[in-house]
């Protein structure tokens, strides 16, 4: 969203506004009728913002009849419809002289009966379809001190009527489509204190108004060269030509808090000295997407404002050199895609840090992460994405509980991938691609249930791909493991992964068949690069489509033999379950387990009985325990006949089958020869 004015975009005063307008948590209020407002006669003050009103509510004709009324807010009114303003011309609130008609989406040209309004102050018609020309009558409401008309649809030239206003304070215009230049008598508003033209088509100077304090005129092709009458303490100008140099007037504007150059086409190989002098009161400081060279400015802020939530974004620009420390009360701290270099800042205990976003991506970094950043627990975003970083990943950062989204990708960070992020329980985004992590993934990492990116691709990651990815994470929607030496089976495991939209495997060590069940997941939007197979490629022994290797007479094929399967995270056996019937007509437990699509041995009643060269053991007591796996699994027990002959054919087994899946263990390294047998 464009920065219109700051109490739009910022999210503190953003939050106390909706407060006013509902409780969080609470249901909105629903009204289906709103008559008996007309009876209140001597009502002066009705606040409607925020409410639900019925499909077919009639809201404006009982609201109409209140002749002492001053004030109406009807924000952001829910309806089942879209809100329709009626085209009558005349209503009794004539002594109106507040309207708030903002956020409601109306399509509608500005209606005729605010004509009748002529004791009207302030006009709020924020956000919604307004469009059509401005009536002339609007130029007759000379009380009027604050008209709000942004966010609307009128494509027209701003009328001169605007210029009788002459008690008017506060004029917005902005994200419309007005085009031509500005009317030259703008100036004459000798009151104006907030004037917000940006986001529209529009040209020309702007003539100087002494009581202006908050000016946007971003997107506007204006000339800076002024000699300002006032002192500014918002100046939004984003998208704006100025450059190639800051507009030197700017030194005079000493009461600065909020200032946005950004994208103004400024080439400078270094601030200009007067630059730090008008930083000392700055809370929102945007300069990114410029050539602006030399060394990032010192902020001496004053702290006498206690302001904890600055906004500092000088991304995308030339700067270079150290950073020499975090700035203070800094919420926002954007300096990515610069040439800084040297290691990150240390922290000491002087230093007041709330950051809440940490950018520092595409620099010249150098050096470790230093294990003093895990004492800025505020940190929610951190990127130091595309630099230079060594060393290992400070197993402090799991102590950064309200990290929502870290990437460390594109460095030559080395070592294993820390066991302490599982405790990032927030953690919605992590990007670890591209470094030399190495090792197995810590099984800590399936606690990461809100994760819905997870990108280690171009790592040397070893072992089997985790179950738990499929088991824990269900929220994924992005999973690359490409470029590691991951082993095994893909998990069926990852059939439960329903949001799933990308997903790239190549460049392992994966063996046996695409599982089928993914066609499954393929559905409308997600994963569309199941059709890809250059995300699956690069596994010698992995076929099934996409590729185009067959898996027919592949010896890693998946078996369907029964109802459910699992893998084996170790030797890629199968383990059915179920409740069977055996020797003597008692009611016991049946594991089968089946190598290569050829049913080898069984569990009975806690007795191997198999093939010793199996290699993989099993023991499962009839209690439905199975031994070396801490759950006792949910058997049920089924009448047994007189005798049941276990054979070697699937066929046979496949009616011992009751759907269970369990996982198959390793044992010991030695067989039991007294309790196995060859068949």
């Amino acid at each position: 969203m464009s920065p219109v004015s700051m109490e739009r975009d910022d999210p503190f005063l953003q939050s106390n506004i909706r407060s006013q307008t509902g409780m969080p948590g609470l249901p909105v209020p629903l009204v289906d009728d709103l008559r008996w407002v007309s009876s209140l006669s001597s009502l002066r003050y009705l606040n409607l913002s925020g409410i639900t009103i019925g499909s077919h509510t009639d809201w404006f004709h009982p609201v109409s009849k209140l002749p002492s009324l001053l004030t109406l807010n009807l924000a952001f009114l829910n309806s089942y419809k879209k809100i329709k303003i009626p085209s009558v011309k005349s209503v009794n609130f004539t002594s109106l002289n507040s309207l708030d008609l903002s956020m409601n989406d109306i399509n509608s040209t500005i209606p005729l009966w605010l004509s009748n309004l002529t004791g009207l102050m302030h006009l709020n018609l924020h956000e919604n379809n307004f469009h059509g020309k401005i009536p002339d009558f609007i130029g007759t409401f000379y009380a009027l001190a604050s008209i709000e008309l942004s966010y609307n649809s009128f494509k027209t030239l701003i009328p001169d009527l605007f210029c009788n206003l002459s008690s008017l304070v506060h004029l917005d215009l902005s994200n419309n489509k007005f085009y031509g230049p500005v009317p030259s008598n703008l100036g004459l508003l000798s009151r104006v204190e907030y004037l917000n033209l940006g986001y529209n088509q529009l040209s020309g100077n702007i003539h100087m108004v002494s009581n202006l304090v908050r000016l946007d005129l971003s997107t506007m092709n204006f000339s800076s060269r002024w000699i300002p009458p006032f002192q500014l303490q918002t100046f939004l100008a984003t998208s704006c030509n100025i450059g190639p140099y800051f507009p030197n007037w700017l030194h005079t504007q000493t009461y600065l808090q909020r200032l946005d150059l950004s994208n103004t086409s400024i080439r400078a190989t270094i601030l200009p000295e007067w630059f730090e002098s008008i930083l000392s009161h700055i809370i929102y400081l945007d300069l990114s997407n410029n050539e602006i060279g030399g060394k990032i400015p010192q902020f001496h802020f004053n702290t006498s404002e206690h302001i904890i939530y600055r906004i500092l974004k000088m991304n995308s620009n030339k700067f270079e050199g150290p950073l020499s420390a975090y700035p203070s009360n800094v919420l926002l701290l954007d300096l990515s895609d610069n040439l800084l270099s040297g290691d990150l800042p240390q922290i000491d205990e002087t230093m007041n840090l709330n950051l809440n976003i940490v950018n520092l991506s595409k620099n010249r970094f150098t050096g470790n992460i230093p294990i003093d950043l895990c004492e800025v627990p505020s940190i929610t975003v951190l990127d130091l994405s595309q630099n230079k970083l060594s060393g290992g990943l400070p197993e402090c950062l799991g102590n950064l509980s309200g990290l929502q989204a870290m990437d460390l990708s594109n460095n030559t960070i080395t070592g294993l991938v820390t066991s302490s992020l599982g405790s990032l329980t927030q953690l919605m985004t992590l990007h670890l691609h591209n470094n030399i992590f190495e090792g197995n993934l810590p099984l800590s990492l399936q606690n990461l249930t809100s994760l819905v990116t997870m990108d280690i691709g171009y790592n040397f990651l070893v072992g089997d791909i985790p179950s738990w990815i499929g088991e824990n994470l269900l929220r994924l929607r992005i999973l690359n493991l490409q470029s590691n030496k991951f082993t095994g089976k893909i998990p069926l495991q990852f059939c439960q992964l329903n949001a799933l939209q990308y997903v790239n495997l190549a460049q392992n060590n994966i063996i046996g068949t695409i599982p089928p069940c993914f066609a499954n997941l393929s559905v409308g939007n997600q994963l569309q690069t199941l059709a890809d197979p250059s995300c699956f490629q690069g596994n010698d022994r992995l076929c099934g489509p996409p590729l185009s290797k067959s898996c027919k007479g592949d010896s890693s094929l998946y078996d369907h033999v029964g109802k459910i399967e699992a893998q084996d995270d170790d030797e890629g056996f199968w383990l059915y379950a179920g409740m069977g019937v055996i020797i003597g007509g008692e009611d016991v437990l049946v594991v089968v387990v089946v190598y290569a699509g050829v049913w080898v041995a069984a569990v009975v009643a806690g007795v191997w009985i198999g093939l010793p060269i199996v290699g993989a053991r099993a023991t499962v007591g009839s209690s439905g325990k199975l031994h070396g796996q801490p759950t006792v699994l949910p058997f049920a027990t089924i009448p047994s006949p007189p005798l049941v002959q276990l054979q070697r054919a699937s066929q046979q087994t496949s009616s011992l089958i009751d759907g269970y899946k369990v996982r198959l263990w390793r044992p010991p390294a030695s067989l039991d020869s007294q309790r196995s047998a060859r068949w």
